[in-house]
């Protein structure tokens, strides 16, 4: 059982000074559902993704206050293609290995199915994402599942974690033989819903929710945590909980250890935050990009979530803090070290 650090203070949060760069949550006026933000030093870019429909667009843009500006994008798919994916795309991800990037994403293989999704993997034809992907096929095609995420270990394998639709969502995770193929057979089941704030209505039927899952290090490298979301993301009561690898084996469900309470709920006007990515700015700090609701969402509908970016700090023992979302509409000033 992994316990949250209850004594550390998180900072407050400092607001941009007079003609100082600054964004402002939600970033941009339109919804972006299931955000995933990564910073290229090469090219001093911000990318970003997140579902839309039936396609994968990628943003970019030097500041995180213009990252949403549809006017920097590109799409990189689209269903149309022909590559078995004709049904909407969910929550890609774009990680960079050996040269190339790699987009993780789930897509129906049915035009109105959201009961048939699997992973599939696009490869960028150079290091620049804006040159363009190609389909790289399907890690697993007979497996139904979204949200996939990876990570390379310090032994030097990567492993992808995922949402795997049976009776609800749970999180698996398993070992990849390079960047577009597994290496096990099948997934380690690590996580599913068992505390009461993960298990908040409404729901559909009785299932249960675990999914979005992201990999976090300590800054020293020492720990290594699964951040994912609990509950729908529909619920005013979508938030973060926390996993910790306490054994010495990653695909040992025993290894990981559940912290009791979430790390980041609802506040300050905002509601149900989660799907949260997790990225190095260039001034070195740790952020957090999640979606959220601005209005209380008490039925099961959909409802619109848009782009928050805010800084992650940790405790002296490593662990994550967060602390609660940032108020809207207030200027904070822009990571030092931008182009």
């Amino acid at each position: 059982m992994l316990r949250n650090s209850a004594d550390f203070k998180i900072p407050d949060a400092v607001t941009a000074k007079e003609n100082e760069k600054y964004y402002v949550n939600p970033i941009g006026s339109e919804e972006s559902p299931d955000p995933y933000v990564v910073y290229d030093k090469k090219y001093r870019y911000y990318y970003l993704l997140f579902t839309r429909g039936k396609e994968v667009r990628i943003y970019r843009s030097r500041t995180l206050g213009e990252l949403r500006n549809n006017e920097n994008s590109k799409q990189v798919y689209s269903v149309s293609q022909g590559d078995g994916i004709t049904g909407c795309i969910w929550a890609p991800e774009m990680h960079f290995f050996d040269g190339r990037w790699y987009i993780y994403t789930s897509g129906a293989r049915t035009p109105d199915g959201r009961e048939d999704r699997t992973l599939f993997i696009l490869r960028s034809l150079s290091d620049d994402p804006f040159d363009g992907f190609e389909f790289a096929g399907f890690p697993d095609s007979a497996m139904n599942a979204i949200d996939p995420t990876v990570y390379r270990h310090s032994d030097g394998n990567i492993y992808m974690c995922y949402s795997a639709e049976k009776n609800g969502l749970r999180i698996h995770i398993r070992r990849m033989k390079d960047p577009i193929s597994f290496a096990e057979p099948c997934g380690r089941l690590i996580c599913e819903a068992e505390y009461d704030w993960e298990k908040v209505p409404p729901y559909v039927g009785n299932s249960t929710i675990v999914e979005g899952s992201f990999f976090v290090t300590s800054p020293d490298k020492k720990r290594l945590f699964i951040i994912y979301s609990a509950n729908g993301c529909w619920s005013d009561y979508y938030s973060l909980g926390v996993l910790e690898c306490v054994g010495k084996d990653i695909l040992d469900p025993k290894s990981w250890a559940k912290a009791e309470r979430p790390v980041f709920v609802k506040g300050n006007g905002t509601y149900g935050p989660g799907h949260a990515s997790f990225f190095t700015a260039p001034d070195g700090n740790l952020y957090i990009a999640y979606h959220s609701m601005h209005e209380s969402n008490v039925k099961v509908s959909w409802a619109p979530r848009y782009l928050h970016v805010q800084r992650v700090y940790f405790d002296e023992t490593g662990y994550p803090a967060i602390g609660e979302p940032l108020p809207m509409g207030v200027k904070y000033p822009e990571p030092e070290g931008e182009a």
